[in-house]
């Protein structure tokens, strides 16, 4: 697992000088690539709950982690046949997590260019419903075109202003 990171000043007391406004207002990112395969869902909660907590956002971790967990599940079954691999030859997809001024984003990529389109869920079916739960928790979400696939992404607005 490759880690690319933009992370936070620590907590004040531990050492540093508390956050300025200018820092506040600046877009913390991870990224993590992962391999596309069905423990990715697990992986990526844990890296999301973990950030969640250095960046004292917990309140928002309920919905975050179903956010991942169905952005993930959607991106892994699709990526089979994309070229983006690891040194193993496994297909991989990204996590990329940020954090505004205003809201949490999360966002997976894929090697699939294939475009989602909201549809009406099959009660009796075992896939369907995670784009919709999507819809439902986020604030926003949308898709982008990305090199060798395609970017889905959701944003969570935090409540009230992360401290320093």
């Amino acid at each position: 697992m490759t880690q690319q990171v933009s992370a936070p000043p620590a907590r004040s007391g531990l050492g540093t000088t508390g956050a300025s406004q200018t820092a506040r207002r600046e877009t913390w990112s991870r990224q993590v690539r992962l391999a596309a395969r069905p423990s990715a869902a697990a992986w990526g909660r844990r890296i999301v709950r973990h950030v969640l907590r250095e960046w004292q956002l917990e309140a928002i971790s309920g919905p975050a982690l179903q956010l991942v967990t169905d952005l993930i599940a959607n991106a892994v079954p699709v990526s089979a046949r994309g070229l983006r691999r690891d040194q193993l030859g496994r297909q991989m997809i990204v996590l990329t997590v940020k954090l505004t001024g205003t809201s949490l984003r999360l966002e997976v990529w894929d090697a699939n260019p294939v475009l989602p389109a909201l549809r009406e869920a099959d009660v009796s079916g075992d896939c369907g419903r995670g784009l919709l739960r999507i819809d439902f928790l986020s604030d926003r979400w949308g898709y982008r075109e990305a090199r060798d696939g395609k970017a889905v992404w959701c944003e969570l607005t935090y409540p009230g202003e992360r401290s320093g």
